[in-house]
């Protein structure tokens, strides 16, 4: 397995969590006063590495591979028939 990327890491998620999250953080000397912003479509490179690094845990605690493709494809078709049946009737307040 390749090594995680770095630069997204370093530049925007330890940034964001330093300027955001963690709570009573002493900053060393240069560090980013306001980082690079995390936007929609980030995820998706975390979200693929930490399903390869579960991928690789899976097989080894279990001895198995799990299909995390399929269970996508299921979690896709379940959102699509949700949304595709879903409506919404939102009342005026006058």
């Amino acid at each position: 397995m390749e090594k995680a990327n770095t630069d997204y890491v370093n530049k925007k998620l330890k940034a964001n969590r330093d300027m955001f999250i963690a709570h009573n953080l002493r900053l060393d000397e240069g560090h980013i006063q306001f980082p690079e912003k995390i936007k929609y479509g980030d995820e998706k490179l975390l979200l693929g590495e930490t399903i390869e690094i579960m991928a690789l845990l899976h097989r080894v605690l279990n001895n198995a591979g799990f299909d995390w493709d399929g269970a996508k494809r299921q979690t896709d078709r379940n959102a699509e028939q949700l949304w595709s049946n879903c409506t919404f009737s939102i009342q005026s307040k006058h």
